[in-house]
């Protein structure tokens, strides 16, 4: 399994990583949340931001817009396009 930190994804998005650098060994969802994984979320929701911030158990890499920026409490990217920056991230990083 492909393991990486989370400063790794984005310096190959040319992107600031706001909060921890954690390690990321895979992808999945908002969900079905797992420890150490990226996640992007393409709207914001105010739900996503409870889920995400009361989620204690998991560690999780966000890929996200700008209006995340003073909500999350987990490490995160911000992007214009969350869904096409993951997916670059994605192919880069975990499909062989």
């Amino acid at each position: 399994m492909t393991q990486i930190n989370a400063i790794d994804v984005a310096a190959f998005l040319n992107k600031k990583l706001f909060g921890e650098n954690i390690a990321i060994n895979g992808v999945t969802s908002i969900n079905k949340l797992e420890n150490n994984k990226l996640i992007f979320l393409a709207a914001y929701k105010k739900e996503f931001v409870e889920k995400l911030n009361t989620n204690t158990n998991e560690n999780v890499l966000v890929i996200c817009t700008k209006e995340y920026i003073d909500e999350l409490g987990l490490p995160f990217i911000v992007v214009a396009n969350p869904r096409l920056e993951f997916a670059k991230a994605l192919k880069h990083f975990f499909v062989q």
